[in-house]
């Protein structure tokens, strides 16, 4: 009976502990979890923190996002990186223009300039100048893909316009291609790249 009654003692002596030391255990545990979940989001913090620094002392003038935001001071660049944005290196527009032999209206001989344009800002708000010796055209509003990507040629609508070899300086032998881009909401135009090309006018007499 002693011996029963012994056993019923330790039984519930266990019980009793395992229940006082039940709410610590879970304490412990939900502890555990909390900091797990917070681990990710710390080394997030400490990423973007590291990346902010990258856009100080003029590091903001080399940096761009890689979704192609770019920045005009470093303040820009620091809230970018702080809001888990991903910088790299600034990579620079580029422009690549042909000079193709064509026919004006006027039936004389002419040429027409497709351009090709990289490494801008997504779905960016572009127009291009065309300059040669005698004439000065403007393209109507264009905007680069979603690649920073853009074609053009100046024989596409809704103003074609083919460039007469023959003017009253001479015969036409370059000319000089500029991309601008246009904010809409400060009105800002800024040049972001131009390049010269050849023109072959060889049939062409003054």
């Amino acid at each position: 009976m002693k011996r029963q009654q012994f056993s019923v003692t330790l039984a519930r002596a266990a019980r009793n502990d395992v229940m006082r030391r039940t709410p610590w255990v879970v304490a412990l545990g939900f502890i555990v979890l909390l900091a797990l979940a917070l681990l990710p989001a710390a080394a997030t913090a400490e990423g973007n923190s590291d990346a902010a620094k990258l856009c100080q002392k003029g590091g903001w003038t080399l940096l761009q996002g890689t979704d192609g935001t770019t920045f005009a001071n470093q303040n820009e660049c620091v809230s970018y990186a702080a809001q888990g944005g991903s910088l790299m290196p600034k990579v620079s527009p580029t422009l690549t223009a042909t000079a193709l032999s064509a026919t004006t209206h006027l039936g004389t001989e002419g040429f027409t300039i497709s351009v090709s344009g990289t490494n801008f800002a997504p779905n960016q708000t572009l127009y291009l100048n065309f300059i040669t010796t005698s004439w000065y055209l403007t393209s109507g509003l264009i905007a680069s893909d979603s690649g920073g990507e853009f074609l053009y040629s100046t024989i596409d609508p809704p103003f074609p316009f083919v460039f007469p070899c023959v003017t009253g300086t001479g015969v036409v032998t370059q000319a000089k291609i500029s991309v601008y881009s246009w904010d809409s909401s400060t009105g800002i135009v800024t040049r972001l790249a131009s390049t010269t090309i050849p023109v072959s006018c060889t049939q062409a007499t003054p």
